[in-house]
């Protein structure tokens, strides 16, 4: 597995800040964030292998892989341990590496995110799901999908907001259609390792954000909550699944809280 590209912003000796962005995603969607919080802290971004013209290795994708060459990227850098703020898939990979080193995290910033699925039918249903959007990528392009992909419940609330629709489309039909179809199938919620077991066990603080209007993951993320011994929960009002951008300001507000708790 080849390094991930990062991008290291703020004073060196500042206390460290890691933003994963979630699937189709760029680390631009973080930079409104980065530039608010990097007099303060050292903000990293990291791009996913397959997006934003990164390669992908001929392998099957696994998170254990992937968590792994994310921290031998980290450490070569000297970025460990550090603050892991994830969004969706990125919340899904943070919470993996923490329950797997859980020394590279001294804090956990996860939103709209959850650890996986434990029941089997829903394993196997998820998968097949995530095959047929794979085919759809390949057979019809990001463009088609991504009229489809937007119109679900999680992301409703978003189209009301046509600027940033725009924007959005535009970074997302600049990603590879081939990329994004192996990574939305082999990264899938139903192939992953589920993490639920392990999340008693993790000792760092959690912060969970959510969206009220995302009801799905606001219900996930209580659940969460429940199982983690030390676990914050902050629902963000007029917002759906990705708060950060629909919501700025009061996503800032709640990662500040968060990171002075």
């Amino acid at each position: 597995m080849s390094d991930w590209h990062v991008q290291d912003t703020g004073p060196k000796e500042a206390p460290r800040l890691l933003f994963l962005h979630g699937f189709m995603g760029t680390p631009k969607e973080w930079r409104p964030i980065v530039e608010a919080l990097s007099t303060t802290y050292r903000c990293i971004t990291v791009t996913w292998p397959g997006h934003d013209g990164q390669p992908l290795p001929s392998t099957p994708l696994h998170f254990s892989n992937l968590s792994r060459s994310l921290l031998d990227t980290l450490d070569k850098h000297a970025l460990l341990p550090c603050v892991w703020v994830g969004y969706s898939m990125g919340g899904r990979l943070a919470l993996y590496t923490a329950t797997q080193s859980p020394a590279s995290c001294t804090r956990l910033i996860i939103e709209s995110s959850q650890p996986g699925l434990d029941n089997p039918v829903e394993r196997q249903t998820r998968a097949s799901i995530d095959t047929k959007r794979a085919q759809t990528i390949i057979e019809k392009g990001l463009p088609a999908f991504l009229k489809t992909w937007y119109q679900a419940p999680l992301f409703q609330s978003m189209q009301r907001d046509h600027t940033l629709m725009k924007q959005l489309s535009v970074w997302r039909q600049q990603q590879q259609k081939e990329h994004m179809a192996r990574i939305i199938e082999e990264l899938s919620p139903g192939r992953q390792p589920s993490c639920w077991s392990s999340l008693p066990s993790l000792s760092m603080p959690v912060h969970l954000l959510c969206g009220q209007l995302d009801t799905k993951y606001t219900s996930l993320m209580q659940e969460m909550q429940r199982a983690l011994p030390h676990a914050t929960l902050c629902s963000l009002p007029d917002a759906g699944h990705n708060t950060h951008l629909e919501q700025p300001h009061a996503f800032l507000r709640a990662l500040q809280s968060a990171l002075r708790a």
